[in-house]
């Protein structure tokens, strides 16, 4: 499973084993934080549960993303697209 600019590749999909890529929709929420100098460019980590669905089965599975964004912004979920091509 490889993750760049918003897309998410499994080069072994847990149900078929094939290869899908999709796109990943982040939906997020602005937090209200005390921000002092320097802290404004300071990444959190989030871990978060997606739902993926399997092309080829048409079965559905779950993965943890790790999800890197900004002090001030909550992630509350992440949808996924499948890329065709």
């Amino acid at each position: 499973m490889s993750f760049d600019d918003g897309r998410l590749k499994f080069e072994k999909c847990p149900v078929c084993a094939g290869c899908h890529e999709y796109a990943l929709e982040f939906i997020r929420r602005p937090v209200m934080a005390y921000l002092t100098p320097g802290k404004e460019t300071d990444d959190v980590v989030t871990k978060v549960d997606v739902p993926f669905s399997c092309p080829e089965k048409g079965e559905d599975f779950k993965e943890v993303v790790t999800v890197y964004h900004r002090l001030y912004e909550r992630i509350d979920s992440v949808n996924s697209k499948l890329v065709e091509g």
